[in-house]
């Protein structure tokens, strides 16, 4: 039988795993949007503006488990409220990021040869926000649980 320790361990691996694959989507986002906005930008400057926040969210999404382990250490009400507070914003932040990467990514879809089912967006909005949810959501539930089951603060 495996020790409680051990499954949290685990845990904690999977949710950087996790982080680091909604990382690396994120910056493949940024990526298409960069490549297809080449042609619509009258300088590199503006579609360097363009992509920038994207960037930034990408970084983002790397400080989320750093920051539920300080809430999971911090002793004070006043201190856990407020890192649960950035948490939450960082976490609307990457998820509204996603949700827009999606929409984006099926309209592509929807522009290309390739396109041979075409699903209403309707259909795709909805499951846009629920992948964004899962993806912006789990890399934090995974580090707490982990956390949890180390039974150890830090």
């Amino acid at each position: 039988m495996i020790k409680k320790e051990k499954w949290g361990e685990w845990l904690l691996y999977a949710a950087w795993i996790f982080t680091s694959i909604t990382f690396v989507y994120i910056l493949w986002i940024t990526w298409n949007v960069y490549s297809l906005s080449i042609g619509h930008y009258d300088g590199q400057l503006s579609l360097t503006l363009g992509i920038l926040p994207f960037i930034f969210v990408s970084l983002l999404e790397l400080t989320k488990i750093p920051l539920v382990k300080k809430i999971y250490k911090s002793i004070t009400i006043t201190s856990k409220s407020l890192l649960l507070i950035i948490l939450l914003i960082i976490t609307f932040i990457t998820f509204e990021t996603l949700v827009t990467g999606y929409e984006r990514e099926y309209e592509n879809y929807l522009n290309s040869d390739y396109a041979v089912n075409r699903l209403p967006l309707d259909i795709i909005k909805i499951w846009a926000l629920a992948i964004g949810i899962i993806q912006s959501t789990l890399g934090i539930f995974l580090t707490f649980f982990g956390l949890a089951l180390k039974n150890k603060k830090g």
